[in-house]
């Protein structure tokens, strides 16, 4: 534990959000639970000073993932987890993305061009520096207000209500 401690100390004094996640797994293995999540959110913050976007999401979200199982709340944790920056249509189109829809499913589901969605799609995934739907999903999952919709919606009724809006030809 001592040498964990250690090299988690030698991360922060870095600045270094690859040895805070390496950090952060020494603790988890270790048991430290709580030293886990925090490492991972402080390495959430230092990817993002750094304009990772991508490691910093996957880091936030690995602290509050272990933060949630535990019933954990640290001031590191809550810091790291800022909510994701959805607009209200990206938040639909993801939800509908997480319910296994292909992009012309959504379109036509939200009455929309597959072009559409897929410029949704690709301005999402250079927001939050990832590359996959998969990625996108995971990111979701740790939201907080994407969870309880989840949970509401159930495994098999994650579709939004159709629109009353006509169809176009």
């Amino acid at each position: 534990m001592a040498a964990a401690v250690a090299d988690h100390a030698c991360a922060l004094a870095k600045h270094d959000g690859a040895l805070l996640d390496a950090a952060a797994g020494r603790f988890a293995d270790l048991g430290a639970l709580a030293l886990a999540a925090d490492a991972w959110a402080q390495a959430a913050g230092e990817h993002g000073r750094r304009g990772d976007r991508g490691k910093k999401f996957e880091s936030s979200t690995r602290a509050h993932a272990l933060a949630s199982h535990c019933e954990l709340h640290t001031p590191a944790v809550e810091s790291a987890a800022r909510p994701l920056p959805f607009s209200g249509r990206e938040r639909q189109i993801v939800m509908l993305v997480a319910a296994g829809l292909s992009n012309r499913q959504i379109a036509d589901e939200l009455v929309i061009s597959v072009r559409t969605v897929e410029g949704h799609l690709y301005r999402l995934f250079a927001k939050l520096g990832i590359n996959t739907r998969e990625q996108l999903i995971c990111l979701m999952r740790r939201e907080p207000s994407m969870r309880s919709e989840l949970s509401r919606r159930g495994d098999e009724s994650l579709r939004y209500e159709r629109h009353d809006h006509p169809r176009t030809g």
